[in-house]
């Protein structure tokens, strides 16, 4: 697939301080699930079967309308989610046309999760996919938590997985405090700063032993928004003008092309946590590592994204240099992404302009 389905979680605590950034990068190369979807390669056109699809609202009982409001760039103008200079669209409209991006290849959903208490229940379950996976005794190089004690000893590990859940659920608390998780401070590329991370498939993230041992009833619910989730990766793969193009197209679009086929048959996604000081680093997506297509949800305390041009910005007013932020300069777009938004990032968007989230950053003036 290519998709990064990137779910930023961040504390909603407020009895600790330091706001914890989960960004959990869900990377959906592939949806699993595709039952009720017959795929011709060569178009890359979804038919939809004459199966009758399983409603997947049915556990929320009601049709939630919210959920299926979305923006692109071309509604940049509502300054509740986007900020821009005001001659934005002219310096878009004046660069080569090779290198313009089309407002269309962005989409935000700002409701995609807009329940509180089903928002809190998929952080809960990822942050548990996370401990899961990093266990002291799995990797000890990557230590999932720590005691508040000086010693590093064995004994004075937590098992997150017999203690988070109910200590979470008694506390109304959901992040721990920062100094019990073991962050690495950069990623191989030195993108990603100040994180956690894991790779999870399919498979692993709708185990049943797993959801049914540790969210019971709740369970129904986490599958709920994993089946929404893929649904809306196959709507913006059927809408990607790079797939409904040829295959054997030549250069970075052929490559995108064939990537995201492959990555299809590949279902891999990556689960990130960022801490309060993490940042994602301004940069363009590697083409051999992904396809044409970003999915992210958001979960926990806002953040906020920039899409910039490459290299089209001053030095002296970088604001990669200055964690506090800087005005939005003219190749700038701000996007505020909410707790429970999700966005699509595809085709132009993801290959002719650099994205990025700062540990803090200014919206609108705040």
């Amino acid at each position: 697939m290519i998709t990064k389905f990137k779910f930023f979680l961040r504390n909603k605590n407020i009895l600790i301080n330091v706001k914890s950034n989960l960004r959990v990068t869900i990377n959906f190369r592939a949806i699993s699930t595709i039952k009720n979807h017959q795929w011709n390669l060569s178009s890359l056109s979804p038919k939809i079967s004459e199966k009758e699809p399983v409603n997947s609202l049915s556990v929320c009982h009601k049709i939630n309308t919210q959920a299926a409001e979305f923006l692109t760039l071309e509604n940049i103008n509502n300054t509740k989610y986007f900020e821009f200079e005001k001659d934005h669209n002219e310096f878009n409209n004046q660069r080569p046309i090779e290198e313009r991006y089309d407002p269309k290849d962005f989409i935000l959903y700002p409701n995609f999760i807009s329940d509180g208490s089903e928002q809190d229940l998929f952080l809960r379950f990822l942050l548990y996919q996370l401990d899961l996976k990093l266990k002291p005794k799995r990797n000890k190089n990557r230590v999932v938590l720590k005691r508040n004690d000086s010693s590093d000893s064995d004994d004075k590990k937590i098992d997150v997985l017999k203690n988070s859940d109910e200590e979470f659920k008694s506390k109304k608390e959901i992040f721990l405090e920062e100094i019990f998780y073991k962050f690495e401070e950069g990623h191989f590329d030195r993108v990603i700063t100040n994180y956690r991370e894991i790779q999870i498939d399919e498979e692993q993230l709708r185990n049943p032993r797993v959801l049914n041992k540790n969210f019971n009833d709740e369970s129904k619910v986490i599958e709920n928004i994993l089946d929404r989730l893929n649904e809306k990766f196959y709507e913006a793969l059927l809408f990607s003008k790079i797939l409904n193009r040829s295959r054997e197209k030549d250069g970075e679009e052929g490559k995108a092309v064939n990537e995201t086929i492959r990555k299809m048959e590949e279902p891999l996604k990556h689960i990130l946590h960022l801490s309060s000081s993490g940042k994602i680093k301004s940069h363009l997506d590697n083409i051999d590592s992904s396809g044409s297509i970003i999915i992210g949800l958001s979960l926990g305390n806002k953040r906020v994204m920039r899409l910039s041009y490459p290299g089209d910005y001053n030095d002296s007013n970088d604001y990669r240099s200055n964690p506090g932020g800087r005005e939005v300069s003219k190749n700038d777009i701000k996007v505020l992404l909410p707790p429970g938004s999700l966005y699509v990032q595809r085709d132009s968007v993801r290959y002719k302009l650099e994205h990025s989230i700062e540990s803090s950053d200014i919206f609108n003036g705040s």
